[in-house]
């Protein structure tokens, strides 16, 4: 879900590097590995990469790693990413980064399970309403905001996997990423109709069920692909954000025989 704050199933870099920073990239090649963190974490870095072979690269100082992956690898070379974990915006930058040298793009998506065997589930904690005092605008309206929208833009679904924007959109609140009130999931917004949810809380209160059945249909978050491939055929026009949304995405969809259509 690319957000800032992640659940440790998310947590990769940290896993492998040692890194435990909150932001930073990862890169390792056949000879080298290196860590890009920006300068609220130099000192903390160094610490934690001494040792292990990791070089730190001060980002601002040192090109992008996209631009160092260009620089160090040869021609026609592959770089795997995880779809799941890079968005449609940082992998068509670094596409045009590694086109000069012919470097192709994989997506080895099962790369994290093979080498992290202890990997932790993804979490399912409680999801809860916001308290009404603190809402402006019901969730309804929302809805019909997005949807003027939606029809300026001639989508017919907007496909929202940012948990920030969902709370927002939904006025739902959880506690599935800590230090921040989120509930992993992802919401389908069709321009006419019921939207669909899909949660990964396995418990739903009766009440969250009332305050949501004028607007949305509940389903389990393990249910989202055979959900977003039923509602993709027939080539519907799904929009994403490009910046917040992740490449696997974009391949869901177009596998269903739909159309992403990116924008912010």
């Amino acid at each position: 879900h690319l957000s800032e704050y992640l659940p440790a199933h998310w947590q990769a870099r940290r896993e492998l590097s040692g890194f435990t920073g909150s932001v930073g990239t990862f890169v390792v090649t056949a000879d080298e590995a290196g860590v890009w963190v920006d300068s609220r974490y130099w000192e903390q870095a160094t610490k934690q990469l001494a040792g292990s072979g990791i070089e730190l690269q001060k980002s601002g100082q040192v090109p992008p790693y996209n631009e160092w992956l260009a620089a160090n690898l040869p021609e026609n070379a592959a770089v795997g990413i995880p779809s799941d974990m890079v968005s449609l915006t940082g992998k068509r930058t670094l596409a045009q980064s590694l086109a000069a040298k012919n470097i192709r793009i994989e997506h080895p998506d099962d790369l994290l399970d093979q080498v992290w065997t202890s990997r932790p589930a993804i979490p399912a904690e409680t999801v809860f309403i916001h308290d009404p005092a603190y809402v402006s605008e019901t969730a309804a309206e929302k809805l019909a905001r997005v949807r003027a929208v939606m029809a300026e833009k001639g989508a017919d679904y907007h496909l929202v996997s940012s948990l920030d924007d969902i709370a927002w959109l939904t006025n739902l609140r959880g506690s599935d990423v800590a230090h921040t009130p989120l509930a992993l999931g992802y919401a389908l917004v069709p321009r006419d109709g019921r939207a669909a949810l899909y949660l990964t809380s396995p418990a739903v209160s009766p009440e969250l069920r009332a305050a949501l059945a004028p607007l949305a249909d509940l389903h389990p978050r393990a249910a989202f692909g055979d959900g977003l491939a039923a509602q993709a055929a027939n080539a519907a026009r799904l929009r994403l954000d490009a910046a917040t949304a992740a490449y696997a995405l974009k391949q869901r969809v177009e596998a269903a025989g739909g159309v992403a259509d990116l924008g912010p």
